[in-house]
């Protein structure tokens, strides 16, 4: 936006005044460089490349998601078995409480592997890749902070809003970088 304004500026002074939008240089007339301060690079707005966001944010975040399902239907079936035979779950709803416990897990796993499974296609660009992790990492985060709201005693659970954000924003942030179908 600022290249262009300036642009328009020194089109405005001096209409036969050529600007280079790359370099942000004018030649003729127009105001040089050298009067206004130049600002550190680390201030000019890079965009992130397509391959960083999927080794910095979107492989740990799946990996983490595919993990922490399989950590999750195991110590739960555990500790679900446990808890009926102590009796503080009646033996009737054994079966259902052990399924539930299960495909909790399971569903936790199959999150991180359907991401996982779609990494070539982030990697090439792919705009409907990068919804679908988008959404998957919103879902996360969404159930990160539910279940903080759910039970506030337990701030662990912050853990998934981190790694489903972790997931999200930056595909999110520099969506234009996915612009192929």
């Amino acid at each position: 936006m600022m290249r262009s304004t300036l642009g328009r500026v020194c089109a405005r002074a001096n209409p036969n005044a050529a600007v280079d939008a790359k370099n942000w240089r004018r030649e003729s007339d127009c105001i040089s460089l050298s009067v206004l301060p130049r600002l550190p690079p680390s201030y000019t707005r890079k965009a992130m490349s397509r391959r960083v966001i999927t080794n910095a944010c979107v492989i740990p975040a799946s990996v983490f998601l595919l993990l922490v399902g399989l950590i999750h239907g195991v110590v739960n079936v555990t500790g679900m078995s446990r808890a009926i035979e102590r009796g503080d779950i009646a033996p009737r709803f054994r079966v259902a409480v052990l399924m539930n416990a299960a495909f909790s897990g399971l569903a936790l796993s199959l999150l991180g592997v359907i991401v996982l499974l779609h990494l070539a296609a982030l990697r090439a660009g792919s705009r409907r890749a990068s919804h679908l992790a988008a959404a998957v990492g919103t879902f996360v985060a969404a159930v990160g902070v539910g279940g903080y709201l759910w039970v506030p005693a337990s701030p662990t659970i912050l853990i998934f809003f981190l790694f489903g954000t972790l997931l999200a924003a930056p595909l999110l942030i520099w969506r234009r970088q996915f612009s192929n179908e």
